[in-house]
């Protein structure tokens, strides 16, 4: 018999309480084995989404980009009693290029009503709770700014009530550090953003949104979605070179990384612990502004096991745990060259 998860955390200066886990939609949107972190079926994404909510997760984050994830996640809503999905809190995406614009810029105010109505015509429903500008560029945020720009729908969508909370999410692309930031803290800083995702930035083997982006939402009051607990799988708990067979990731170069974390991956399992445990103790605990952290889970077994391992992270004998792996690992991963990391090019990447 399965623990359910019965805490939540409030999500910034918004009435929403999430749980810790949240169900990112990336798991469930692949077909093909290139796709995404890998292809799964209807009927596995179906009853992954449900496992979800059996072990208690209210949140579930999804977007156009993730190939099926929206109407797969629309067919598990279906079939839900209007209560428990009443209960659910649903976010998803604008600003990623695609036949969901309509054949509008993805950028524009006219992209993103057509993207809306597309999601919600997937999702089976009316509204999502969060509505999230997706991998912008800082150069994209002042065309988004612009008359006829994004920003225009955004606003229009939360004032009709389409969409209750307005954010901004996404990757670190390999551009300087201090771009990368400055989208996130000048959208935070603007008085629109109740929320913000970061991907891939504050787990065991990177945290630079530590340094400025968490700090700056805490203050603001702006609510953290902190995905990329596990790294896109190197933290994961299996072996971190097969994880990185998987999916569109099987194409990626990232040897340094790999070593750090099949090094990390080999110290937990010496000490009786799977590195899933420490990674999720370190994600939620980056910040007092993380509220929850959404994981790309595939099918209920990955489900069951990121639950379950976020359970053992909050026993007590975690924290000295915690505290010897930094000792081991902190400096390393402070020193780690930036160009070993792995970093996500929309223009360019086969998630598209």
């Amino acid at each position: 018999q399965h623990i359910k998860l019965v805490n939540s955390h409030r999500l910034g200066r918004t009435d929403l309480q999430v749980t810790p886990i949240c169900l990112g939609g990336v798991g469930i949107g692949g077909t093909q084995e290139g796709d995404l972190y890998g292809g799964v079926t209807d009927e596995q994404a179906y009853m992954t989404v449900h496992s979800a909510i059996m072990r208690g997760i209210n949140f579930i984050d999804t977007a156009p980009l993730y190939c099926e994830s929206e109407r797969r996640l629309g067919l598990a809503l279906s079939d839900l009693p209007d209560e428990t999905r009443d209960s659910l809190i649903i976010s998803t995406k604008v600003g990623d290029a695609g036949p969901q614009n309509g054949g509008f810029d993805p950028l524009s105010k006219d992209g993103v009503l057509k993207s809306v109505e597309n999601s919600l015509k997937q999702l089976q429903c009316d509204s999502v709770d969060i509505l999230l500008l997706h991998d912008i560029t800082a150069e994209e945020l002042e065309a988004c700014r612009a008359p006829g720009g994004a920003i225009e729908g955004l606003l229009q969508l939360r004032e009709q009530g389409v969409v209750d909370h307005l954010g901004l999410g996404g990757a670190q692309p390999f551009l300087p550090r201090q771009l990368h930031d400055t989208v996130y803290t000048d959208f935070m800083e603007s008085g629109m953003c109740d929320v913000i995702l970061t991907v891939n930035d504050a787990n065991l083997v990177r945290n630079h949104a530590q340094k400025e982006i968490f700090p700056l939402a805490e203050h603001l009051g702006v609510g953290v979605m902190n995905a990329g607990v596990f790294c896109m799988g190197l933290l994961g708990g299996i072996d971190p070179q097969k994880s990185y067979s998987m999916g569109f990731k099987k194409d990626l170069e990232v040897p340094q990384l790999i070593d750090l974390a099949t090094r990390m991956h080999e110290w937990c399992f010496e000490k009786g612990h799977n590195i899933r445990e420490l990674a999720l103790f370190h994600a939620l605990n980056a910040s007092p502004a993380v509220a929850c952290l959404p994981v790309g889970c595939r099918t209920p077994e990955e489900l069951d096991e990121v639950v379950d391992s976020y359970i053992l992270s909050t026993q007590p004998e975690i924290v000295h745990l915690y505290e010897e792996f930094q000792k081991e690992f902190s400096e390393e991963v402070e020193n780690f060259n930036p160009e070993w990391h792995f970093y996500y090019d929309k223009h360019s990447s086969k998630i598209n």
